[in-house]
């Protein structure tokens, strides 16, 4: 059996607020992410003590747009 690993370069992340928090609740998830690549993160969804939380963990700079259907 021939295992393939696929490696991204991620510059940009977009993810939901949910699913962000559910991230930034347990900051081992956030551990497991390798993000030596990552530039900005974008967030679906407008709190941005999520935002702030995200960006200090990360090391990079977030910003938040609102859902597209509100």
């Amino acid at each position: 059996m021939v295992y393939l690993w696929c490696i991204f370069q991620v510059k940009t992340m977009i993810i939901s607020e949910t699913d962000l928090n559910l991230v930034l609740d347990n900051e081992m998830y956030a551990r497991m992410w390798n993000t030596a690549t990552l530039t900005k993160i974008i967030i679906v969804g407008e709190d941005t003590v999520v935002a702030a939380r995200a960006s200090t963990i990360f090391g990079v700079p977030c910003e938040t747009i609102a859902p597209p259907f509100q």
